[in-house]
């Protein structure tokens, strides 16, 4: 999620474990609800596969978390929170860590919650990176925590931060039911879309192609309308991303990853999760996180490729 959403929910955690007075305890929150996000510093080294690995990596995971919630209360205790006992800054930042692990479990991009037993990427693909609504109901609900002091409305207020995105989930998997009804001779996949649960991205596939469309919840729709694309592991070029260690990790990454043809021996990977085609907003021309590849006339290497971060 983005870092407005993290806050506001960590500022929720801290008007609930707020007593009378301290009011440190919202700069404390504010920190935990964001701290998991630390690991945004690899970016600054501008190395792709490096972002790609360990964003969210072990800051991200269940395990990793309680060293992490340790060194940086320790940290911020002997800096800032002097008075503040440094197991109960650890508890809070683990709490809050926990819940910004699953604000990020329900996008789509992927958290490695269970490192270090596997690097995989887990993901409830419920919420979009971007949810105006759920963010403003949160600052909402943050303002109103102020004003009333009430321990069962702080409790309800937290409770929302993991009933929305779990009812988008069960949305989602009536609607996968309801496409999958349709197109009976396919396989069906929903991933998010800005505006979900209102919006979703649905790809098909069958042994030959994946099929996608950004659609209204519960639109109907012809196969006809759908972009076709051809998935990585039915094209030639699957094999090419063994050729050296970044494209290794750029395709343990992708998820959903189609391969077109834009020159005679040139091809552009991309992962459906991140394209989007509504009305007004149409990003297959320039798609996050897309690879183009330069190979020799008979496919067999590489000669050049660029990425698109």
């Amino acid at each position: 999620m983005d870092p407005v959403t993290h806050v506001c929910s960590g500022l929720l955690g801290g008007s609930y474990l707020r007593k009378k007075n301290d009011k440190k305890v919202y700069y404390i929150a504010a920190i935990g609800g964001l701290l998991p996000d630390i690991d945004n510093v690899i970016g600054f080294l501008n190395e792709p596969k490096l972002y790609l690995l360990y964003h969210r990596g072990v800051t991200h995971s269940i395990v990793g978390a309680v060293l992490f919630s340790f060194l940086a209360a320790v940290i911020l205790k002997f800096l800032f929170f002097r008075n503040y006992n440094v197991f109960k800054i650890t508890i809070i930042f683990y709490l809050l860590g926990l819940m910004h692990i699953f604000l990020d479990l329900v996008t789509s991009y992927g958290t490695q919650i269970a490192l270090p037993f596997t690097n995989e990427r887990f993901s409830l693909e419920s919420v979009f990176i971007i949810d105006p609504f759920f963010t403003l109901a949160l600052i909402v609900m943050f303002l109103v925590s102020i004003k009333i002091n009430s321990a069962k409305l702080k409790a309800m207020f937290i409770a929302f931060v993991f009933i929305y995105p779990l009812t988008n989930y069960g949305v989602k998997a009536v609607y996968s039911d309801y496409l999958q009804s349709i197109f009976k001779d396919k396989s069906v996949t929903l991933t998010t879309a800005p505006f979900t649960p209102l919006n979703w991205k649905v790809i098909l596939s069958d042994d030959k192609y994946l099929y996608y469309k950004t659609m209204r919840l519960f639109q109907k729709a012809e196969i006809e309308e759908f972009d076709k694309f051809v998935p990585l592991n039915k094209s030639d070029i699957e094999s090419l991303l063994n050729e050296d260690d970044f494209l290794k990790v750029y395709k343990w990454f992708l998820k959903y990853p189609v391969v077109e043809q834009i020159a005679d021996s040139s091809f552009k990977i991309t992962d459906l999760r991140f394209m989007i085609n509504l009305k007004n907003i149409r990003t297959k021309d320039r798609t996050p996180f897309a690879l183009i590849l330069n190979t020799d006339s008979k496919k067999s290497r590489i000669l050049s490729y660029k990425y698109d971060f």
